[in-house]
């Protein structure tokens, strides 16, 4: 199932305990950034890939403060 695999894909975290959205947010990719907050809120898990951890602790909108990123979120969330 399509949904499915996209949710693993979004959840699936790497050795650092970094989820996909971290890694955007270390690149500092807005266009990706978006791409991965659209899909994850249209799958109902935006808040948890979100608020996930890196084994340092740290989420993935915090690596965006470290390289002094702004990123406004197109998110339409009602």
């Amino acid at each position: 199932d399509l949904v499915k695999a996209q949710v693993t894909i979004l959840t699936s975290v790497n050795d650092e305990q970094e989820n996909v959205l971290h890694l955007a947010c270390e690149l500092g990719n807005k266009e990706l950034v978006n791409f991965i907050c659209q899909n994850a809120l249209e799958y109902g898990i935006l808040k948890f890939i979100i608020n996930a951890k890196c084994e340092m602790g740290r989420t993935p909108i915090f690596h965006l403060t470290l390289r002094g990123f702004m990123i406004k979120a197109d998110l339409n969330v009602t």
